[in-house]
């Protein structure tokens, strides 16, 4: 019995340290702002990315407006003109940038994609959601 409970404690204690020794997760900072003028153009991922098991792997672009709208698209799979409109391939979507807080609508406001800004320049952007973080590029 009290080898049981050893192992128990062991294996508790093993836990809680696991857990306490994990990355933080990305957090909306009321106190962090970014000028969202500096956000308006053409960016693109620096690296190649496959956004799902069945997609081609290719830079991704998003564009960000005035007007609080964008859209965004895969090069391996469809081409500007076509991400414009809503369709399989390019998604056209509206956002918001409240502190740190970005927030794209995708599919006419049915899904929503949150992302903590770290870094937002004229020529570089970096945003991180639960499970990664993305860089792009301005496209000039």
């Amino acid at each position: 019995m009290k080898k049981i409970l050893s192992i128990s404690v062991y294996f508790l204690v093993i836990a809680l340290l696991v857990t306490s020794c994990s990355k933080d997760d990305a957090k909306v900072d009321e106190k962090i702002t970014f000028d969202q003028t500096l956000l308006y153009g053409k960016w693109r991922s620096t690296e190649k990315i496959k956004p799902s098991p069945s997609a081609k792997e290719g830079y991704v672009f998003y564009v960000y407006t005035q007007d609080k709208k964008g859209y965004t698209w895969n090069e391996a799979e469809t081409t500007e003109a076509d991400a414009k409109k809503e369709g399989d391939e390019g998604q056209t979507f509206t956002w918001t940038l409240t502190a740190n807080n970005l927030i794209e609508a995708h599919f006419g406001g049915k899904t929503q994609r949150s992302y903590v800004v770290k870094v937002l320049n004229k020529d570089y952007f970096e945003n991180q959601d639960k499970s990664r973080t993305y860089r792009y590029n301005k496209v000039k």
